[in-house]
């Protein structure tokens, strides 16, 4: 089983505002490095396809973020 994700979607370019290292449990409870990022996008994202993505987010990826 891997931890890589499997979907992607291109919303547009955008500036990273900050990076900051953190880290997050994989699949197997190791604990692994990875990046946490803020972006300002060049244009605004569809109303319609940001609540898309946002109803997928997991609980608990809102509560770690």
């Amino acid at each position: 089983m891997s931890d890589a994700e499997t979907d992607f979607y291109y919303v547009g370019q955008f500036d990273i505002i900050e990076a900051k290292p953190a880290r997050k449990n994989d699949n197997y409870g190791k604990e692994r490095d990875i990046t946490k990022f803020q972006m300002k996008m060049h244009h605004a994202v569809r109303e319609d396809l940001l609540r898309y993505l946002q109803s997928n987010i997991k609980k608990e990826d809102v509560k770690a973020g």
